[in-house]
């Protein structure tokens, strides 16, 4: 379930909960433990949002852009493939 979190937010750049569990097509509660574990591993962080005084925009840390220019190619790749 990260590597969907992760995958959408490496090509949005950010995006609320709202947004990730539409883009991602997972119920609330699973972008919402997602995005935990995303914290908690310092993949992910959390800014608040000046549209929304009520949500958050999540974003791709620097680590957790890493991971993503180095499995996406791979993803693809493999993808392409299929």
């Amino acid at each position: 379930m990260e590597w969907r979190v992760t995958a959408v937010l490496g090509d949005a750049g950010s995006a609320t909960q709202r947004a990730l569990t539409e883009a991602t097509l997972m119920d609330k509660v699973a972008v919402n433990r997602a995005c935990k574990v995303l914290e908690e591993r310092g993949l992910v962080a959390r800014a608040p949002n000046v549209r929304d005084g009520r949500s958050h925009l999540l974003e791709l840390t620097a680590d957790g852009q890493l991971i993503y220019d180095e499995v996406m190619p791979l993803a693809q790749a493999t993808e392409h493939e299929l």
